[in-house]
């Protein structure tokens, strides 16, 4: 699962993140350090929606767990007005960047990876930036945060769906 999270993820936030740079100065933003987290923080996420219009999102941060390879995950609940019309994180949102305050600026937390089918609408699980910079899946345990908060069973885990779309092509 780790692996698989890993590449949906930065083929998310390449996308996500080319989207983000042409409309935003957020492109720039510090990463937010995992070991900072703290219950029930409060951030958002920011995906594209109907029309390929970019939505933000308020998102609470529920817990850290680690999976069986101690890759460390953040559990969140996203909410608002958006997520109540697509009915929680839905295809296309892998790879949504989520941004927690930091100091006077908000700092990148990492990206939408997972979800839980069978849960509650809005539960997520993130890959934290840290782990995404460093491109070997070996090296993940740059972190000594100890789980805390909300944990999810990750079996029950599965990735955001990435819908590929085709346009101008004949059968």
């Amino acid at each position: 699962m780790r692996y698989l999270c890993l590449l949906w993820l930065i083929f998310g936030c390449v996308f996500l993140g080319v989207a983000s740079a042409q409309s935003s100065p957020q492109s720039s933003l510090p990463s937010f350090p995992l070991e900072s987290l703290a219950p029930n923080q409060t951030g958002y996420a920011v995906t594209a929606g109907a029309g390929n219009v970019l939505e933000r999102f308020p998102i609470t941060v529920l817990g850290v767990q680690y999976d069986n390879a101690d890759f460390p995950l953040v559990l969140i609940k996203a909410s608002g007005d958006f997520i109540d019309r697509t009915g929680g994180i839905a295809a296309g949102m892998s790879g949504s960047p989520v941004y927690v305050p930091s100091g006077n600026q908000d700092a990148l937390l990492g990206a939408i990876c997972c979800t839980f089918a069978n849960s509650e609408p809005g539960l997520a699980l993130v890959t934290p930036i840290e782990v995404m910079r460093r491109a070997d899946p070996n090296a993940v345990q740059l972190v000594n945060v100890p789980a805390w908060g909300r944990q999810m069973p990750l079996e029950d885990a599965v990735p955001v769906s990435t819908p590929v779309l085709f346009s101008g092509l004949s059968e």
